[in-house]
């Protein structure tokens, strides 16, 4: 506090009045009250700033002009200003929920690992393994299940006739996949898109003719949309 009285004329005021009073901010000369003045120096109710500042713009210019440090988000390196939400999460700081999840998520502990994989799992399943492995097991598992599956028996299965080809065409991609031969059109190289074509078609063998043996790897063959319609149509011999 800057007192302009002395204390004499402190000693002589009555409780209501005037004490001349400089201000820190701005530099000039207030006035209070004794009583605002004695209330403030036993700093009851946690008013004692009004005897060192003028006007509230006062205080808050000369309170503001601290320099405050520089947070920045823990993940993105983003500056967290007073426009951005700060998300605290401990010992950290983001700028938003979804770098917190992020930044946590790549450094949490996991107790479980995939047993065909060895890579870190989120939670311990069943078969002991990864959400990626385990769809690559059931993908190899519906494929030899296929293998022994007789013609006549896929066929009454469906409901309908695309739904009988569409297991049969898949079949056959995967087991061309899986024998490692290239992608691409066996005629003109394309390889953006190829077809899986039946060398003997799917429509002369019998009935009793197992999924296996029609698709076979020696009776299957990558082609390009264009040349699968001509093989289909007569025009194109392999």
């Amino acid at each position: 506090m800057h007192a302009l009285f002395t204390d004499r004329e402190f000693a002589e005021a009555k409780s209501r009045d005037l004490l001349s009073l400089l201000c820190k901010g701005c530099g000039s000369t207030f006035y209070r009250k004794k009583n605002r003045v004695c209330a403030a120096l036993s700093n009851r109710r946690g008013r004692k700033h009004v005897l060192d500042f003028y006007s509230i713009s006062c205080h808050n210019s000369s309170v503001n002009t601290k320099p405050k440090p520089t947070v920045l988000c823990d993940e993105c390196r983003v500056v967290l200003t007073g426009g951005l939400k700060c998300v605290a999460r401990k010992k950290h700081r983001f700028c938003s929920s979804a770098c917190a999840a992020k930044y946590l998520n790549q450094r949490k502990e996991r107790k479980y690992r995939c047993g065909k994989c060895n890579k870190p799992a989120n939670k311990k399943t069943r078969t002991g393994m990864c959400r990626v492995c385990l769809l690559a097991e059931r993908k190899l598992c519906s494929s030899k299940r296929l293998v022994k599956v007789i013609k006549s028996d896929l066929r009454a299965t469906r409901k309908g006739y695309q739904s009988y080809r569409s297991a049969i065409q898949k079949h056959a991609r995967q087991v061309y996949r899986d024998s490692g031969k290239p992608l691409k059109c066996c005629v003109c190289g394309y390889d953006r898109h190829v077809d899986i074509a039946h060398i003997r078609p799917v429509s002369s063998h019998a009935g009793d003719t197992s999924l296996g043996d029609i698709n076979a790897v020696e009776n299957l063959a990558a082609l390009c949309p264009n040349h699968h319609w001509e093989f289909d149509k007569g025009l194109l011999t392999l």
